[in-house]
């Protein structure tokens, strides 16, 4: 309407005269014309939400769809809910791409199928038949939840923390966290802190262990560091679980501990720095929390790391 006001250089007045005496045409209010041409649009106050929404989404080879950009956007520090980002990723016409299938030969069997009905399996002397399978997955997830909101009475001689493996790295969470999403029954919100702690694009730094080739019975674990490289670093070193010690079979104990300074740049280690040594270089107490073993160590610099291998005037692991 503003457009044609603009096109014919008329008043509003003459063009609504003209539109309402066509019977041809809707009833057009004037109350109606200035609703629309004054109407706000309710997302404006989202237009920094949506412009990291499709940064997101652009970075990611628009792969991601709105749970794994939700997640994306609370670890940058954003406070939004899963269903505002669905809304405005629809608003822009964002939708994640789904990888092609692979080609199946299998076409189906020609031979029939068996009712549901009709099938059964045994566990421990008792049998059941499909039909009682979502009734037994609902009891387990029941059970579950009820051992996370326990997990504090069950776990009280073992200490606050939990060991979580996970489809990455094994998470190690304090048990009152699981206890608090036990309580709450949710374990879709759950699934989701643990996918929060696992979707990271972050080096998870694991120690290679060694034998000294000067004391042939020490055993000394080393970690290792990239420049510019954003790394999941343990406060203290750990020995990862079922690693045992080949000689013994036993669990492996270990407590010589060192880290590698390796240049991206310059395709080399520029040194080696004992644990506790490197861990005060980097103020890892001050950074972001990962879990309650892990804080996320953001990349360092170039500079930075050749700063720290020049203040290193002895391998920890000389004599060894």
């Amino acid at each position: 309407m503003t457009e044609l006001r603009q096109e014919l250089k008329c008043s509003l007045d003459f063009i609504l005269e003209t539109i309402n005496s066509n019977d041809s045409l809707p009833h057009l209010p004037r109350s109606d014309y200035y609703y629309w041409k004054n109407r706000i649009d309710p997302d404006t106050k989202n237009s920094d939400l949506m412009d990291a929404i499709t940064t997101i989404y652009t970075d990611n080879h628009k792969r991601y769809g709105y749970r794994r950009i939700t997640l994306q956007l609370k670890n940058e520090g954003w406070t939004v809910n899963h269903k505002t980002v669905k809304r405005l990723m629809s608003k822009l016409k964002l939708y994640g791409i789904t990888p092609r299938a692979k080609y199946k030969s299998y076409k189906g069997d020609f031979n029939g199928t068996v009712d549901n009905k009709t099938k059964h399996f045994e566990q421990e002397g008792n049998k059941f038949s499909a039909d009682d399978l979502g009734r037994l997955c609902e009891e387990q997830k029941s059970a579950s939840l009820d051992y996370m909101a326990d997990i504090e009475n069950i776990l009280k001689d073992d200490g606050n923390e939990i060991t979580i493996f996970g489809a990455m790295f094994p998470l190690y969470v304090e048990t009152r966290i699981i206890k608090r999403l036990g309580l709450a029954r949710d374990e879709e919100e759950y699934a989701d802190y643990l996918h929060s702690l696992q979707c990271m694009d972050a080096y998870y730094a694991i120690p290679l262990f060694y034998n000294g080739k000067v004391k042939t019975d020490t055993i000394f674990g080393n970690y290792a560091v990239t420049s510019e490289t954003d790394t999941i670093f343990p406060i203290k070193p750990i020995v990862p679980p079922f690693v045992n010690d080949p000689k013994t079979g036993k669990p492996l104990e270990c407590s010589l501990y060192a880290v590698s300074l390796y240049s991206y740049a310059k395709k080399k280690m520029l040194a080696r720095v004992s644990f506790d040594d490197f861990c005060k270089m980097t103020d890892i107490e001050n950074c972001e929390k990962h879990d309650r073993m892990h804080v996320i160590l953001k990349g360092i610099s170039e500079e930075r790391l050749e700063e720290m291998a020049a203040e290193v005037h002895d391998d920890p692991l000389e004599g060894i």
